[in-house]
């Protein structure tokens, strides 16, 4: 399964393995990461570098600030997120 990178709002960490994803939708995809995949809160965040557009499981990671990554092994599309658009002058 594969998302548009373009839809993704953000990301943050919600567990050791996991990661969601806040889409413009305002629904939460959940990607779990493979299980060797090292603790990614201990190394101040972390990014994605989709090639083609896409993130997509089973061929895509998620890389920490030193340089390790973690292959996203499937998604799980969780409940819609009630928030408000802030925005700042």
């Amino acid at each position: 399964k594969c998302v548009k990178a373009v839809d993704i709002r953000g990301a943050a960490l919600s567990g050791r393995e996991t990661v969601d994803f806040l889409m413009f939708d305002r629904t939460r995809l959940r990607a779990e990461l493979s299980e060797d995949c090292p603790a990614l809160d201990f190394y101040n965040g972390f990014y994605l570098t989709p090639d083609d557009g896409k993130v997509c499981a089973r061929r895509d990671g998620i890389h920490s600030r030193i340089g390790r990554s973690c292959r996203i092994e499937r998604f799980h599309r969780l409940g819609q997120l009630s928030f408000q658009l802030l925005e700042f002058d």
